[in-house]
């Protein structure tokens, strides 16, 4: 503890003090204590401690949804239940871990038979469907089009499901008969015609005081 000689003073709401205080004494340590881990914890999300500090706090390392992560291939190994990608950060390293049959681990696999270790790869995690995880290389520049592309197919396809509904539509019988009956929608001009014609000539009737 000697080494702890920064003092760092932060403003905090009445009831955030309430609860820190209630939840410092239900683990018997001080209010130093609590605040101490929560900052380590987040240094752990951050990547900035070692693997065994960051199990030690509870903190595993994952990808949310196009978080992205930037690092040195280092090694892929598969145990009995998940594959897992060790990434270098100088100086640390850093293990992304999932399920050895998920659609995750398939891409990775496939797209690091042709990447030698100690190549620099970004790992971007998306929500699209059947494309869960996107690789790429930092040497190569050109491959950065590759998450717009990915983007630009994702906006395709839900153009293309947009336009198959309106395709299913346009094939129903009830609408299809609105659309090829001209003698309906004629007959249909002619009676608002009539309507109109008849209302106009009401009007100029009583107008003149015929009736």
């Amino acid at each position: 503890m000697s080494n702890l000689i920064k003092v760092v003073g932060v403003r905090i709401t009445e009831d955030a003090y309430t609860k820190l205080k209630t939840i410092a004494n239900a683990r018997g340590e001080d209010i130093s204590d609590f605040i101490r881990r929560a900052i380590l914890k987040e240094f752990a999300a951050l990547n900035f401690l070692s693997e065994f500090e960051s199990k030690a706090l509870g903190v595993n390392l994952k990808l949310n949804p196009w978080n992205e992560v930037c690092a040195t291939y280092n090694d892929l190994t598969i145990d009995e239940n998940n594959l897992i990608l060790t990434l270098t950060t100088t100086p640390k390293h850093m293990k992304l871990t999932f399920p050895k049959d998920s659609p995750e681990a398939n891409i990775i696999t496939k797209t690091l038979q042709n990447i030698p270790k100690g190549t620099k790869i970004a790992v971007l995690r998306t929500d699209i469907p059947g494309r869960p995880i996107l690789i790429r290389t930092l040497e190569s520049t050109t491959q950065l089009s590759d998450v717009h592309t990915l983007l630009h197919a994702e906006i395709e396809e839900q153009k293309s499901r947009s336009l198959t509904k309106t395709n299913h539509n346009a094939n129903d019988p009830k609408v299809e008969q609105k659309k090829q009956d001209p003698k309906s929608n004629l007959d249909l001009v002619w009676s608002r015609s009539l309507i109109g014609a008849f209302s106009l000539f009401g009007a100029f009737v009583l107008k003149l005081g015929i009736f």
